[in-house]
């Protein structure tokens, strides 16, 4: 998760708090792009974290008071502190030059006061607009007005981007689109970088007139240009050919998992604890038939402590109630397409939900509740779990009779998936039916429902 960088500090610490911060920042002399503060927010609000209008308020909010800081410092020491300021080193780093400063003016003797709302749209003059506004000793009750409008129309565009963006990729899927690309962003955020850092360096010498002319200027440009995005492409492609080797020659001859090919995989969802995990795609055409499938299966009791990778916890999860079909359907049939039938993983760190629907894993409770699974001592050695519950809620349209005997069905189903799963991928598993329901009912907390089977799981002993 450490590799998500950004993004991920954004789904942990983005609130009404640092949104304003962030924005307040955004809004003074000090460099710092809106656009990766109020999409990335808007993005959480559609995933239910925070408030749509709250995210625009309060990036507008912050928005204002940076521009205030801005507005009072013009308009306190004047125009030649803030020129001598933008000329200074420190302003430089800043972003800032005589350049600039003088087409903000420029733009505000233009566009009049009005330039405070129109300025907060237009790119290198937003930051900078308040400060001609405080040089011109602008109303403060208007400039306040204005900027609060400007601001609050670019920010909503930009909340819009990211709102929509969470209608694309969910919230839940987001770790694994990035886990796809990250490479491609990567290497991408590396060039973006170089032409940066080489824009920087240019303008740096090209302001010595007397060492470069207008041609060479040009030349020079072009030439370290073609040198970056050359070296760039050609990094990459030899970093996503190794790559590729490395899987091919790593990569298992026959088409089942083995115990070597399974240390080579990730292991996140039995050594950490997060707050929702979006799993991998169940692999396709790996396990061997369904014959040899049924002559491999048996009961296991003993385990050993080797771990199951996150892959194969997510093609067990998948086949024992995970949707199989556009129409939401599942792997195992219920009656009347209940889907009674809910999946809690018990892991050495913590409970996860099974969410069916986008194939991922929720959070429940934190801890190592394995032993709480079942009644065996094999329970608490074995890697994880799969408690087995009937959530009568979503069986409505029963009497108390169907929910008892068709949940007790339906559950047979669900238990045979694993049973087979784990015999086509070398697992060993055993269904228990003795298990301490009151027991599983408070560390689930759950009302209305009925723990049916409990299935420790792992490669035998």
């Amino acid at each position: 998760m450490e590799s998500l960088g950004f993004i991920q500090w954004c789904l942990d610490n983005l609130n009404y708090g640092t949104i304003m911060l962030l924005m307040t920042i955004e809004s003074s002399f000090i460099p710092f792009p809106s656009e990766i503060v109020v999409p990335p927010a808007a993005y959480m609000a559609a995933a239910g974290d925070m408030s749509l209008l709250g995210v625009i308020f309060f990036s507008t909010f912050g928005a204002v008071i940076g521009a205030t800081i801005n507005y009072t410092l013009s308009y306190k020491l004047g125009r030649s502190f803030v020129y001598w300021f933008v000329n200074t080193r420190v302003g430089h780093m800043c972003l800032l030059s005589q350049e600039k400063m003088e087409r903000a003016e420029d733009y505000f003797r233009e566009h009049g006061v009005s330039s405070t709302i129109i300025g907060r749209l237009v790119p290198a003059v937003r930051q900078l607009i308040s400060i001609p506004a405080g040089l011109s000793k602008m109303k403060f009750s208007i400039f306040i007005c204005y900027t609060f409008l400007g601001a609050g129309i670019w920010n909503t565009i930009l909340a819009c981007i990211g709102y929509g963006l969470h209608s694309i990729v969910p919230k839940d899927q987001l770790g694994e689109y990035i886990a796809q690309y990250k490479p491609y962003l990567f290497w991408g955020g590396v060039f973006i970088f170089v032409c940066f850092v080489g824009y920087l360096i240019i303008s740096g010498i090209l302001k010595n007139k007397k060492i470069i002319n207008v041609m060479n200027k040009k030349l020079l440009i072009y030439q370290i240009a073609c040198l970056a995005l050359s070296a760039t492409v050609v990094f990459l492609a030899w970093k996503l050919s190794d790559a590729t080797e490395s899987t091919n020659t790593d990569q298992p001859s026959n088409s089942t998992v083995t115990e070597e090919s399974a240390s080579q995989e990730s292991f996140v969802i039995e050594n950490s604890v997060q707050d929702s995990i979006a799993l991998n795609k169940p692999t396709e055409n790996q396990n061997p038939s369904l014959y040899v499938a049924l002559q491999n299966r048996k009961t296991v009791r003993s385990f050993s402590d080797q771990l199951l990778s996150d892959q194969q916890i997510s093609n067990l999860l998948w086949s024992a109630c995970g949707v199989n079909r556009e129409d939401g359907k599942l792997t195992s049939p219920t009656a009347r397409n209940a889907q009674e039938i809910e999946a809690y993983l018990f892991t050495p760190k913590a409970i996860y939900y099974y969410q069916k629907e986008s194939h991922s894993l929720k959070l429940y409770k934190e801890g190592d509740f394995r032993a709480k699974a079942g009644n065996q001592a094999f329970f608490a050695t074995a890697p994880v779990a799969i408690a087995l519950v009937g959530n009568f809620l979503k069986m409505e349209n029963f009497d108390e009779e169907g929910k008892q005997f068709y949940s007790a069905t339906d559950v047979g189903y669900v238990s045979q998936d694993i049973y087979l799963y784990c015999a086509a991928d070398g697992l060993a598993t055993v269904a228990c039916g003795n298990i301490d329901r009151p027991a599983i009912l408070e560390v689930l907390e759950l009302k209305d429902a009925k723990p049916l089977l409990s299935h420790p799981i792992g490669y035998e002993q």
